[in-house]
């Protein structure tokens, strides 16, 4: 099949890209064609279009192209997704669209949360979430109305060049500060549990989907088997780096009102518990699980983040913040 993605040599995207060219898929990419010295090099199979899909010119890249499967990685709101079906209907049999598992409402359910399971409305978050709930459902609008062949995935923290810190940016900011000998801040307790899964799982179940008629106008959780609290994360960094654990444990009230903190309806969702069910990515996965835990995870990212100093981002004003942060509790 041919195949485009949206992006392509993103932290989810790379991986998805390299399990399409192992199944013998055409694979195709659409970017703005800027290397990007922080991410992994886009495979030499791969078929680059460069354009900016957020500008007007994309339509005249595009004009005359035709896609089995389109795979967008980097939809955000309402606006995007308007733009995207206005520009690839009549151009795919099937467009699979990066959502997230922060709409879900109740994640401190008892049970495990599936695709059914209360989502938020529309009018009660606004950022992050409240755009990923306005794109879902105007893809699915147009599902139902004009038969827009969308499929909709979300996964959960899914990591691979970027290097997740519950208090932090996902880049090198605060492994830096570690390294410096300031402690890693965690929230509350730390032991609020997460589901983090490595970009390469993700991808080998995300693949099944491509080309999957029965996918289409589905939605679809593709999270960790394995969970494990944010205490066994920041051990896991700090075993990794060699580096004796320092651990400073704020409130999540006090780190809510920080600088730390931009999108503050996220940082209430990523400091709960949470727990979802994979069963229904498994009825199309076959036999699909997690093989790399965060312990081997992790590691695998620091040394792909220390093999190629520009491989490292540092956010200068964030870690300033961070420290003052440290400082002032």
């Amino acid at each position: 099949m041919k195949i485009l993605f949206i992006g392509g040599n993103g932290n989810i995207s790379w991986w998805c890209v390299n399990e399409a060219l192992k199944s013998g898929h055409e694979v195709w990419e659409l970017n703005r064609g800027i290397t990007k010295k922080t991410r992994r090099k886009i495979q030499d199979e791969v078929k680059c279009l460069n354009g900016d899909v957020r500008t007007k010119e994309v339509e005249d890249i595009i004009s005359s192209c035709y896609f089995d499967v389109v795979c967008d990685f980097i939809c955000y709101n309402e606006q995007h997704a308007r733009a995207m079906v206005e520009l690839f209907k009549g151009r795919c049999k099937q467009y699979i669209v990066i959502s997230s598992e922060c709409v879900y409402k109740d994640r401190n359910s008892k049970h495990p949360l599936d695709e059914n399971s209360e989502k938020y409305c529309v009018d009660e978050v606004g950022g992050y979430i409240g755009g990923k709930i306005r794109m879902e459902q105007f893809f699915l609008q147009e599902y139902k109305k004009n038969g827009f062949p969308v499929t909709i995935v979300r996964p959960s923290l899914t990591y691979d060049t970027i290097l997740f810190t519950p208090i932090g940016k996902n880049d090198y900011s605060v492994i830096e500060l570690i390294k410096q000998g300031y402690p890693l801040i965690l929230p509350g307790d730390g032991e609020k549990r997460n589901i983090p899964l490595h970009s390469r799982d993700f991808a080998t179940a995300f693949v099944s989907l491509i080309g999957n008629k029965i996918t289409i106008g589905e939605d679809y959780l593709i999270t960790a088997d394995e969970k494990i609290t944010l205490n066994d994360m920041a051990y896991s960094i700090f075993n990794k780096l060699q580096i004796a654990p320092q651990i400073k444990y704020l409130s999540c009230e006090i780190l809510r009102e920080t600088q730390l903190v931009k999108d503050k309806e996220l940082f209430a969702q990523q400091i709960e518990s949470y727990n979802y069910s994979n069963e229904k990515i498994k009825t199309i996965a076959v036999g699909w699980k997690q093989t790399i835990s965060f312990f081997d995870g992790i590691g695998q990212t620091i040394d792909w983040l220390n093999e190629d100093k520009n491989h490292i981002r540092i956010d200068e004003k964030y870690m300033d913040n961070y420290i003052e942060v440290v400082k002032s509790y």
